[in-house]
């Protein structure tokens, strides 16, 4: 898979070993379907720009990103014009670095969605970012747990329980005042408040 450095967190995350899931929504008449994968990261491999690709040591294989293809033209025209993107996107995306990351499939299948589902919708951009947050963190404890291993949570997780905590408080403020929850913003002063408690968890 290719992963732009634009996205924010996840190449960072990008570690052999690191286990998650990918999910898809797929049209197949009369039913939508939700296909998912459970994935091992087995390479990442780092580039500084898009165009540093096709030329790499480590000899990446565009039929590897997308099965049949020999070249990387439709490749790198998708990467950087993909999903609608603006002209602010696209120069984004070409001044930003390229990670190239191998998995191995290790569980996969399908699951019927039913007549008239749709996306979540977030109230705000902290909210789809929590979410997103929520379910890597999630993947990593299950994963520590079939492995048997003990786990220890990252500053980083602590930072997002935090985070998570005051965001939730000052929703729920809202809610209650009747006042926009799209508006709704948490300082970095009002999450380091929380992290102290979240600390104490960890070590516990």
């Amino acid at each position: 898979m290719l992963l732009s450095h634009t996205v924010v967190r996840w190449p960072d995350r990008m570690k052999t070993g690191l286990v998650f899931t990918m999910t898809a929504r797929a049209r197949s008449k009369p039913y939508s379907w939700r296909l998912w994968a459970t994935v091992e990261v087995t390479g990442v491999c780092v580039h500084r720009h898009f165009d540093d690709i096709p030329a790499c040591k480590a000899g990446h294989e565009p039929s590897r990103i997308e099965p049949g293809r020999q070249g990387w033209a439709r490749i790198r025209n998708h990467a950087m014009r993909g999903n609608q993107a603006t002209p602010e996107v696209t120069a984004e995306r070409w001044r930003h670095p390229w990670t190239v990351v191998d998995v191995t499939c290790i569980e996969s299948g399908r699951e019927r969605l039913r007549t008239g589902s749709a996306p979540r919708q977030y109230r705000n951009a902290i909210e789809a970012e929590l979410a997103e947050d929520n379910r890597y963190y999630d993947w990593l404890k299950l994963s520590a747990e079939q492995a048997g291993d003990e786990r220890t949570p990252s500053q980083d997780e602590v930072w997002f329980r935090a985070k998570s905590a005051a965001y939730n408080r000052k929703l729920g403020m809202a809610l209650a005042n009747g006042d926009d929850p799209a508006l709704l913003t948490v300082s970095d002063a009002e999450i380091k408040a929380e992290v102290p408690k979240f600390e104490r968890r960890a070590r516990q």
